[in-house]
């Protein structure tokens, strides 16, 4: 990247030769005033990578935010410039795919282990003695939400997004498990609400 110095020289070269175009103090500063726009829009211009980049974007925030229809009910208003970066980034990469795959890849970033049951309609010949899954069920997907310590919200959050990400003749049903637990100084003391004994060996 030039430099405003480097413009400025550049610009005093490309004077003719002779006393009338002497490079004094008066064309010189022209010339540095020049050579600062120039060197602005230079950087302008390499700036422009890291600005197509949604982990890196900085000047470009909004227009990337007004892009993904950020904020929505789905996430936060965040306020820091790295929180509205990472909101981008997240939806960014729920583009592309509805596979089994990608809906547990999604949960996991958001810190919750998902497994995904599928069903089929009954028919005759299946395994006698089970549950009998009408014509609807073939379009119905189940989420099972294990998570620790997370807040409804959050899990609110992640329905809503595992539902705009789902097939549309896709039907979600969810189940979620929260493991809650107290731990002081890394020694859990409560599980579930229950006052744990807890014995532990320290170093003196």
């Amino acid at each position: 990247m030039n430099t405003a110095e480097h413009y400025q020289a550049q610009l005093l070269s490309l004077l003719p030769v002779g006393k009338a175009w002497s490079q004094d103090s008066s064309i010189s500063n022209l010339f540095g005033g020049m050579a600062e726009e120039f060197s602005r829009v230079d950087t302008q211009a390499d700036a422009i990578a890291t600005e197509s980049l949604p982990s890196q974007v900085t000047q470009l925030i909004d227009e990337w935010e007004a892009e993904y229809g950020l904020p929505d009910d789905s996430t936060d208003s965040a306020t820091a410039l790295q929180e509205r970066r990472n909101a981008v980034v997240q939806k960014y990469q729920q583009y592309g795919s509805q596979s089994r795959e990608f809906l547990i890849a999604m949960s996991a970033a958001l810190g919750f282990d998902l497994t995904i049951i599928e069903y089929t309609e009954t028919t005759f010949g299946g395994e006698f003695g089970g549950d009998f899954y009408g014509t609807d069920w073939a379009f119905v997907v189940q989420a099972n939400i294990s998570t620790l310590n997370v807040d409804q919200a959050s899990i609110d959050r992640l329905e809503q997004m595992l539902r705009r990400l789902i097939h549309a003749h896709k039907v979600l049903i969810t189940g979620v498990s929260i493991i809650r637990y107290v731990a002081i100084q890394g020694d859990v003391v409560a599980f579930h609400g229950q006052p744990l004994s807890v014995q532990t060996q320290r170093g003196n």
